[in-house]
């Protein structure tokens, strides 16, 4: 078990330099868009994300699901090839027509979206960034199952520098605003593909099997449905704020939103990249469901530390990066949005019985449930607390997300998880973001000293309650051995990626 634990992660580390490599545009760029851009023009360019999220859910048609299910399967080696070529250009000729679609209808779409039709070539640069995504969708899932980590992270680095610096040119230099980010976006993704390219030739066979699309389409249809509400569930709250608000009210929640989500975007997503092939690996093995539960543990712990750290910094971290006062309230929404990531990780986990037990129905039912949950709820916050409503809304969702997921999960595949950890961690973590916001009113070296002080008391507060096992403590112990003399990390390093 500790093999595949530290194979997970090892991959996590090094799909993580690769994942931040293309999310962390969007963070390292927030000083240069919350100086150009008004608090307006921000909650415009949030709107314009979300839509992104919905295309490349609803038109990716959840491929990489049964791509992921079917590559290690005895009866489609043989197939591994034609596989990537169909499934390539399937979503190709899709977003070839979703493109012609978007320009035809750009300015009905401007109107929906934004309530003028101004916007219309934003519609296009949209469409056109998330087709981008939508096809590189596949080759990214192939790099993950053949665990070509360092591959991965190179190419998604070499993405993140060109966007960056078009991005930058075009919005500093040119004044572009957000047209300019979405022109730098689009060519970011062109650069993706052309890096890849010589990886995709080399495995794909030019052979269309309409019969193997069919039986993949079978298993990943009925998923668009569920994917569409399930990221629904993440992008109500702007949608919501956009109607019953202003475009303002969504740019300040979007930068709470955005500073609290780096938690999943830095490690959440890192992990479940590193933790995905392990877990259908495995499912035939004796032991995986122990393994199972280990990692809800262990991933639960990682998140709730993250957690408690930017909702500890959140204020600091807004200030820094935002130098407009208009922005700062945000800082507000941030520990709600965190805890909300923290469930949203063990629901993550606690899925894959389901998963496994291929019931992609029952998934769906509960996707479908919850997302009309998180509507109204939204709906109904919205109009009493503004912003904070939102904020409110997306922990609850995630709560009952995570119940629904957990319930049925185990009714069709049962595993042990260790809840009383889970709650335990859960309740220390909550109690320290509340201690910690009592110190907000407070100059910044005491509010920092004592902030530090509180992330430190979590991990001292498990170990005075016996949340670590023997074995954890001794692998501990053994870790900071070898890590706590910097002149030691080169070799430790090498030794470690072996």
């Amino acid at each position: 078990m500790l093999q595949y634990i530290k194979t997970a992660f090892k991959n996590s580390l090094v799909y993580g330099l690769g994942n931040i490599s293309t999310k962390l545009i969007g963070f390292v760029l927030l000083p240069v868009y919350t100086s150009h851009l008004s608090v307006h023009e921000y909650g415009i360019l949030a709107i314009l994300e979300v839509s992104s999220q919905v295309i490349i859910g609803v038109f990716g048609l959840s491929l990489t699901y049964p791509f992921f299910r079917w590559y290690y399967d005895k009866e489609y080696i043989e197939k591994r090839r034609t596989m990537m070529f169909t499934c390539m250009i399937t979503l190709a000729l899709v977003c070839s027509i979703l493109i012609f679609v978007a320009i035809i209808l750009r300015r009905q779409i401007s109107i929906i979206l934004f309530g003028l039709d101004k916007y219309e070539i934003l519609v296009v640069l949209l469409t056109l960034s998330a087709s981008l995504q939508i096809i590189a969708s596949i080759p990214s899932a192939l790099m993950q199952l053949q665990q070509k980590s360092l591959l991965f992270s190179f190419s998604n680095i070499v993405q993140l520098l060109a966007s960056l610096i078009i991005t930058i040119f075009l919005v500093v230099w040119l004044n572009m605003n957000v047209i300019g980010i979405y022109i730098a976006q689009t060519i970011g993704g062109a650069v993706y593909l052309l890096i890849l390219g010589r990886y995709i030739f080399k495995n794909i066979d030019f052979k269309f099997d309409i019969v193997l699309l069919r039986g993949m389409l079978a298993v990943s249809l009925p998923l668009v449905v569920s994917s569409f509400f399930n990221i629904l569930i993440i992008v109500a709250d702007r949608y919501v704020l956009r109607y019953l608000g202003h475009f303002a009210d969504v740019g300040i929640y979007s930068l709470g939103f955005k500073i609290a989500n780096t938690i999943y975007v830095f490690v959440v997503m890192s992990i479940n990249l590193a933790l995905t092939p392990i877990i259908y690996k495995i499912m035939d093995e004796p032991n995986n469901r122990r393994i199972y539960s280990k990692m809800m543990t262990y991933t639960g712990f990682i998140v709730m530390l993250c957690a408690i750290g930017v909702s500890l910094f959140g204020m600091e971290l807004i200030k820094l990066l935002a130098r407009n006062p208009e922005y700062w309230s945000a800082y507000k929404v941030v520990p709600f949005v965190a805890l909300g990531i923290f469930l949203w990780m063990l629901r993550d986990i606690s899925a894959i019985g389901l998963n496994i037990s291929k019931k992609t129905k029952i998934v769906s039912m509960i996707v479908i449930i919850v997302s009309i949950f998180n509507l109204v709820v939204n709906a109904i916050l919205i109009s009493i607390f503004q912003v904070m409503g939102a904020s409110y809304a997306f922990l609850l969702s995630q709560f009952v997300f995570l119940i629904l997921t957990y319930l049925f999960s185990q009714k069709y595949y049962f595993v042990q998880y260790e809840l009383g950890k889970i709650l335990m961690m859960s309740i220390c973590g909550v109690m320290i973001i509340f201690v910690s916001s009592l110190f907000n009113e407070y100059s910044i070296y005491i509010r920092l000293l004592m902030k530090v002080t509180m992330l430190v008391v979590f991990p001292v507060l498990l170990y005075l309650l016996n949340f670590f096992e023997p074995i954890e403590l001794e692998r501990i112990r053994g870790a900071w051995q070898k890590w706590r003399k910097p002149k030691n990390w080169v070799a430790e390093i090498k030794l470690f990626l072996k």
